[in-house]
């Protein structure tokens, strides 16, 4: 990522999302649900809101990952070679995602073995994540290839007690669809026979997956358009009253997010709406911002939270889940200073554990490509010298 201030903010966004993920599916197993709870203050009633944004946030990861990824296609069309893209891609996938299937394994069985009604799904409406029955669960290997193809949510359960993995399915496939379509479409050379094969390709995943995908793909197109409309160096008029309003639609429509006033009214998916308004506050931040040197500091702290956020989503719920089995399975906390404080102390454990299989596995994601890249090279050179 550029660390101009656009990216910066973005980096702090990522970051915030991947949090708050966390943070609601902590706040889930910690605290009674808000219904139960009673007289709350505002605090808690903010408390609750907050940490009920995780799907909303998963759209904003929707966004994001259009911006970037989709976007340094557009910006690299007349150089693109799909084979350094699919490496790329697949390298930073693996590298968290294998690790993280691993990793809940070694959860689980300990959950199974000490606390085994948790996996069950009795506990669901608890822990809006997870297993819903006892049948959708699943540790075999079977099940683990299948999320390591990406194929959790469409085709195969998600692995073991891991539940945010379902996303992750998604994303993938944006990222096969996008690049295929811009080839078969003709913004992309290729020779007529490798087209011919694409458009057979992108066919083929659409009719298999097709119904499920096209509402995440759009909200991920969002990122896309907004990374084509940034590069054009546009200036807003108005642009500070347009940052205002466009801050203010994505505060509404997180909010309508809850109630469902517009979505009921017109029958645009919620999803949509915090994609859209969310796209808005990037055209609009990027705009009112002249391009400035960052502070270190400010640089620093966007990208920790940026670079943590992948390993944090991919491993927070076992961690929680964990939390929960030993701790709160029989009985729940009501919001007060000790039990906010008891919650972010948690929530300190998850981030510093995600931290460490961080330093593991994903700060390492460009040394094994290089080693990948070096691999074939020297495969095909030795190859080309036999012929």
């Amino acid at each position: 990522m550029k660390h101009e201030h656009r990216y910066i903010f973005l980096d702090y966004i990522r970051g915030i999302s991947a949090l708050l993920v966390c943070a609601g599916h902590l706040r889930g197993v910690m605290f009674e649900d808000y219904s139960l709870v009673g007289s709350t203050s505002i605090l808690d009633k903010l408390f609750y809101f907050l940490t009920g944004l995780g799907h909303q946030a998963v759209m904003i990861f929707f966004v994001l990952s259009g911006f970037f990824v989709g976007g340094s296609i557009v910006t690299k069309i007349q150089n693109f070679h799909l084979s350094d893209y699919l490496l790329s891609r697949l390298t930073r996938l693996w590298v968290v995602l294998i690790p993280a299937l691993l990793f809940t394994t070694l959860v689980d069985v300990i959950i199974k073995h000490y606390y085994p009604a948790v996996l069950n799904g009795q506990f669901y409406s608890v822990l809006n994540s997870g297993p819903q029955l006892e049948e959708s669960y699943s540790l075999t290997i079977q099940t683990f290839f299948s999320n390591v193809f990406f194929l959790q949510d469409l085709y195969a359960p998600v692995y073991g007690s891991n539940g945010p993995l379902w996303s992750l399915a998604y994303e993938f496939w944006f990222y096969i669809l996008f690049p295929l379509g811009l080839i078969a479409f003709g913004f992309i050379a290729a020779k007529w026979k490798s087209r011919l094969f694409v458009i057979i390709v992108c066919a083929s995943i659409l009719i298999i997956l097709g119904e499920k995908l096209w509402l995440g793909f759009t909200i991920w197109m969002l990122g896309v358009f907004s990374s084509i409309i940034i590069n054009k160096q546009y200036v807003l008029p108005l642009r500070i009253p347009l940052l205002l309003l466009s801050i203010l639609l994505l505060m509404f429509t997180l909010i309508d997010s809850k109630f469902n006033m517009l979505s009921g009214a017109f029958g645009i998916p919620n999803d949509l709406l915090v994609g859209i308004s969310f796209m808005l506050v990037i055209l609009t931040v990027h705009s009112s911002h002249p391009q400035q040197k960052p502070r270190k500091i400010n640089l620093n702290m966007s990208r920790w939270l940026s670079e943590l956020s992948y390993t944090l989503y991919l491993v927070h719920f076992p961690v929680v889940l964990l939390i929960f089995s030993h701790f709160y399975s029989s009985h729940q906390l009501v919001p007060d200073i000790g039990s906010f404080f008891l919650f972010c102390s948690w929530l300190l454990v998850i981030v510093c554990i995600s931290l460490f299989l961080w330093w593991c596995f994903e700060r390492n994601t460009a040394v094994v490509r290089h080693w990948i890249r070096n691999r074939i090279d020297r495969k095909f050179a030795t190859k080309s010298g036999n012929n």
